[in-house]
């Protein structure tokens, strides 16, 4: 074989190696308006529980023209499988010394069983972002979800965002 061929080869090899340890690439942050002076930003995972099980996870945040921020984070899991505890608060732990709780949304009513919503607006500023996040999820059957770094640095995003005008 060529030596230009051979460092082809290995260059490919090398490449598609490092490929599959680089996290994934940020997800597309969305906005919408959704009426008028109200802006709706979110970002949109699927996650894994301790468990196996899959969900979807929806950080949002919502602008209404008066009044304040919505920050909001939302977990849906499968229908008849995962079945909140409302009200309960969602725990987030973010060390072996220091856990967050954010209030249930869904106290008096939601969308269905297997959907939990939390404030997370008082809560971010507590929360380390250079370690991972353990969401104790308050269901019947508790699980636990871990937030990879990258995912939190994308929430960050989304609460940063403002209207531009």
């Amino acid at each position: 074989m060529k030596p230009q061929a051979l460092f082809a080869l290995l260059l490919g090899l090398l490449i598609a190696t490092l490929s599959l340890f680089a996290p994934p690439a940020l997800a597309n942050i969305r906005s919408l308006e959704e009426k008028p002076g109200q802006m709706l930003y979110q970002s949109r995972q699927t996650l894994e529980d301790n468990q196996g099980n899959t969900w979807q996870i929806v950080f949002f945040k919502r602008i209404p023209p008066e009044g304040a921020p919505e920050i909001n984070l939302r977990l849906v899991g499968f229908p008849g499988r995962d079945k909140f505890r409302h009200p309960a608060p969602l725990a987030i732990e973010t060390s072996p010394s220091q856990t967050v709780a954010a209030a249930d949304v869904f106290e008096t009513k939601n969308p269905g069983e297997n959907v939990g919503q939390f404030d997370l607006a008082p809560a971010l500023d507590q929360l380390e972002t250079n370690a991972f996040w353990r969401l104790d999820l308050p269901l019947q059957d508790p699980v636990s979800i871990t937030v990879p770094a990258y995912i939190q640095q994308e929430w960050q995003k989304v609460a940063q965002l403002t209207p531009q005008l």
